[in-house]
């Protein structure tokens, strides 16, 4: 009974491990596609409201500011807390990576459309095209829809990794099931035996002393 507990016990860990994992590539997934409508929405309409929702997803998804369900913690953090394997945490590191850097583009097109670049720094080719579509086309261009499916791509890697690591541990836990229980069967019957010798061999002996 003991060991049918813990391997339930570790299957229903595995299985909530797996259910947290998916959800969390799943927020990183709706982070970026966020990220994305709100640049492009600001850049095509102008209004700052768009933007400032767009710093605000920035800040949920890196732990700046409480999320809805009320904790402060960056989705990298709440993957690394559920302890899952390296390759696993790499990863969804790796598609946040890529979304940050997507970031640094979108928050040129930003200062681009606000003709409001930084100092100090080389945008010489990019004041020349200081404009509102310049501004929307690297938002929509194919080097940037090319970046939208990298930062995808390890994702659904993700995915796939876990739902065969899950299914390890299935198949793990029904071996280990059906061992458990064909030793506990020859158990039974083992005591069950030895128990009925023990009878037949008292019932013998009372015989004999009645005999006797």
């Amino acid at each position: 009974m003991y060991f049918l507990i813990k391997n339930t016990d570790n299957l229903a860990e595995s299985q909530e491990v797996r259910y947290k994992s998916f959800k969390l590539a799943s927020e990183l997934r709706t982070h970026s596609k966020e990220l994305t409508d709100f640049a492009r929405l600001y850049v095509m309409t102008g209004d700052s409201f768009y933007e400032q929702e767009y710093e605000k997803s920035l800040k949920v998804a890196h732990g700046a500011i409480p999320r809805p369900d009320g904790r402060t913690i960056s989705i990298l953090d709440s993957l690394r807390n559920l302890g899952v394997k390296k390759i696993e945490f790499d990863l969804l590191k790796s598609s946040q990576e890529l979304s940050d850097q997507l970031v640094l583009v979108e928050k040129m097109a930003f200062n681009t459309m606000k003709d409001n670049l930084k100092e100090n720094v080389n945008f010489s080719e990019l004041k020349e095209k200081s404009n509102l579509e310049s501004a929307r086309n690297s938002l929509f261009d194919e080097r940037y829809n090319s970046s939208l499916k990298r930062i995808i791509d390890p994702l659904d890697i993700f995915v796939k990794v876990i739902e065969d690591r899950n299914n390890q541990v299935l198949e793990t836990f029904k071996t280990k099931r059906v061992i458990i229980i064909v030793v506990s069967i020859l158990l039974f019957l083992i005591s069950s035996s030895f128990i009925f010798l023990l009878k037949r061999d008292n019932n013998t002996d009372r015989n004999n002393k009645s005999v006797t």
